[in-house]
């Protein structure tokens, strides 16, 4: 072979390698490249994945104004899209300690738990107003986060976010897993974000309450108004029907109550309300309802109590007023506050709530008449007195004798 030949062979071999080296260069670079946008990929698909979950969390708290229904629905959507095993919400309470309010799984003997702030993990997060993540529980350097630490929580990684609403700690949410080091930093940022979605939906759900309490509440005494009184006694007396079960009102009525403004202003009336209200309301059922019918009149829907209970009930009530030291008052007859007390049952006295109502105010009728602290049940024919008065808006004809309650 010449010499010329073997340089030509050897150049094109050259050139093949030259040629592929080339290649292999492109193809790297397409690889670095497919790798960069599969990444990409990845990274935008996470994210479209959390926004998606923010959305879904928006827009499923946001559709209730009712905080109990709220913390429910957040309750059962972070576990299952964000596959928290253990999940709880603590809320401020009124004496301003966190309070365990809904848990996931559900643990009914967590609810009602409380942590001051600044104990545990929790109670340091809503103290700092910053997440707390503790990622080994056992770990000796977190001894803070022990203390405190929810029943079922001492192992594992636990995250506390507060709720923060205009510089103002609301709650906090409680997540744990039960690996060690279990939750990744952007894991952090999405749920900080869901906690700040939850923050605006509680305060609006708390801003509602307040709202529906002011409407249904008695701004004297702080018992239910007129309002929210016949609302649950409709209740009472559809269940009543239903069941055939009895309900019982009984109308109350502070006895002399003009002479007592007259005498000492009505300031001095409005203290007297609020005092003889506490008196009843502290003696009775959580199942009853003590409300303010008007003016200085109470009244006490008894839900399944007969007759004669409801009367006995009556007279327990009447003498916790003529008992209460703190009802003295030297400008009333006796030098005390007393009330007279009108008994009515549903179904022995009335079929419906209008006729139970007017029956109840007969019987109050009757205890006025009687001489006051007094109680009376209803009997037939009580509504039909000649000089007894109707509703609130009543006659005050002064040639009608004795027509006045108080």
């Amino acid at each position: 072979m010449s010499f010329s030949r073997l340089g030509a062979a050897f150049n094109a071999m050259l050139a093949r390698l030259t040629s592929m080296k080339a290649e292999e260069i492109d193809t790297h670079r397409d690889l670095q490249v497919t790798k960069w946008k599969l990444s990409l990929k990845e990274e935008l698909e996470e994210r479209i994945a959390e926004l998606a979950l923010l959305f879904d969390v928006a827009r499923s708290v946001n559709s209730t104004i009712e905080l109990s229904e709220l913390l429910t629905r957040i309750t059962q959507l972070v576990p299952e899209r964000l596959h928290i095993p253990d999940f709880s919400i603590m809320l401020v309470n009124g004496d301003g300690l966190l309070e365990v309010k809904s848990t996931f799984p559900e643990h009914p003997e967590l609810e009602g738990k409380t942590l001051q702030h600044g104990e545990g993990a929790s109670g340091r997060a809503a103290e700092l107003q910053r997440v707390v993540y503790v990622p080994d529980v056992t770990d000796s350097s977190s001894a803070f986060a022990r203390h405190g630490l929810l029943p079922g929580h001492d192992s594992g990684a636990v995250l506390c976010i507060p709720m923060v609403h205009m510089e103002s700690v609301l709650g906090v949410l409680n997540f744990r897993r039960p690996e060690v080091a279990s939750f990744a930093p952007e894991e952090l940022e999405l749920l900080t974000a869901v906690a700040d979605q939850a923050a605006t939906a509680v305060k609006n759900a708390m801003l509602h309450a307040e709202a529906v309490k002011l409407t249904m509440t008695d701004p004297l005494t702080g018992v239910p108004n007129r309002r929210h009184l016949f609302a649950r006694l409709e209740l009472e007396v559809a269940r009543a029907q239903r069941f055939g079960t009895p309900v019982s009102i009984l109308m109350v009525d502070i006895d002399h109550f003009k002479k007592l403004n007259d005498a000492a202003g009505h300031r001095a009336g409005d203290e007297a309300l609020r005092k003889v209200c506490d008196v009843l309301h502290a003696r009775l059922r959580k199942v009853d309802t003590l409300a303010r019918y008007g003016g200085e009149e109470f009244m006490l829907v008894l839900s399944n109590v007969s007759k004669d209970d409801a009367f006995e009930v009556a007279e327990k009530l009447r003498r916790s007023v003529v008992e209460a030291p703190q009802l003295a008052a030297p400008t009333q007859p006796g030098g005390h506050i007393t009330v007279s007390i009108g008994v009515a049952t549903m179904p022995l006295d009335a079929t419906s709530q209008d006729s139970l109502v007017d029956c109840a105010d007969a019987a109050l009728y009757a205890s006025k008449r009687a001489g006051r602290n007094s109680v009376t049940s209803y009997s037939p024919g009580m509504e039909l007195h000649p000089g007894r008065e109707r509703g609130l808006s009543r006659p005050t004809d002064p040639a009608s004798p004795s027509i006045a309650k108080a």
